[in-house]
């Protein structure tokens, strides 16, 4: 007669292994327990423990987070994809708003919406020229770009410039170091965080950011993703040159140029692949956090400019690669 054996059971997965799955899981945990690390730098330069420092800190890198997120989504969708009109469109919706808002306060929502629209439409026309001339992402942003930058040349002429007190004032309230803006960032960080999560867009742009052709194959209609990821890049571009005007008290010609180098560099640290295919919002804006602390600390040291610049470019080289360094441990 015959003997059963009784089915085996899997084996326990051991605690690390879930700790190490968890973690590649949230690539985030690197960019926050960079920020943290340089928040106590910070502290230990000045001779306090201050959680107002990094409250600051985390105000002044809302414009730095919400860029990086626009430069994410482009970069999630592959094929070497980046958004190098960003700055420009920063600008020229910095203006539009400001000059309107400051101008007439009837005309408050109308230079909010005109912005945004602005925004919106050189989102588009990049993604148009991206999915229908073929021309490569870069190529055609950058081309944009300089079309945008004409036209903030004419707006800085005609001094189109001014501000909403009443925006400006809301957006600089503060509670213990956390400004409004803080709260504004983090709830437009958790829509576009769902979004990305839980819809078929989300779903659709990490696809076609891991293979475009098969993407293509699957039926994902490749070509309109493209529009549609510049387009909302241009939308969130344009968001923080509202909020950045009103935070700032005014807009100017040269006001999204630190956001070109720095909605990458907010996404490399936060340990978002350029290779496309992953996105984390989270991760994004604590690189950006990351990057702000970072100018922080370098401050407080009180060295040399020069020297700054070189000891900022090293720091960000040894946390990407510490972070990658984690990421290929786990993966093993």
């Amino acid at each position: 007669m015959a003997t059963m054996t009784p089915p085996t059971r899997p084996a326990p997965v051991p605690q690390a292994g879930r700790a190490a799955a968890w973690a590649s899981r949230n690539v985030w945990i690197w960019s926050l327990a960079a920020a943290l690390a340089l928040w106590l730098l910070a502290d230990a330069l000045t001779g306090t423990f201050s959680v107002k420092l990094l409250l600051v800190n985390a105000s002044l890198a809302t414009f730095l987070a919400l860029a990086g997120v626009a430069q994410m989504i482009v970069i999630t969708s592959g094929d070497g994809s980046f958004d190098l009109s960003l700055p420009y469109v920063i600008t020229i919706s910095a203006m539009l708003s400001a000059g309107i808002l400051g101008r007439a306060h009837s005309g408050a929502v109308y230079g909010i919406v005109l912005a945004l629209a602005a925004g919106t439409v050189i989102g588009c026309v990049n993604g148009a020229l991206t999915a229908v001339l073929k021309m490569p992402a870069m190529v055609a942003s950058l081309s944009i770009g300089y079309v945008v930058y004409s036209a903030i040349l004419i707006l800085e002429n005609l001094h189109f410039t001014g501000v909403s007190t009443t925006l400006s004032n809301f957006l600089r309230a503060e509670t213990g170091g956390a400004a409004v803006v803080l709260a504004v960032t983090a709830i437009l960080g958790v829509l576009v965080a769902v979004l990305l999560a839980a819809t078929v867009y989300g779903r659709n742009l990490h696809a076609m950011g891991q293979s475009r052709p098969a993407a293509q194959l699957s039926g994902i209609p490749v070509n309109r993703m493209i529009v549609y990821n510049f387009a909302l890049a241009g939308l969130l571009g344009a968001v923080v040159g509202v909020l950045l005007a009103a935070y700032d008290g005014g807009a100017f010609q040269n006001i999204g140029d630190v956001y070109l180098l720095g909605s990458v560099a907010a996404v490399v640290v936060g340990g978002v692949p350029v290779t496309g295919g992953r996105s984390s919002v989270p991760a994004t804006m604590l690189g950006a956090l990351v990057m702000t602390l970072l100018v922080t600390v370098l401050e407080v040291s009180k060295l040399a400019a020069g020297v700054q610049d070189i000891l900022e470019g090293v720091a960000v080289i040894v946390i990407v690669v510490l972070a990658q360094l984690g990421r290929t441990r786990q993966s093993r």
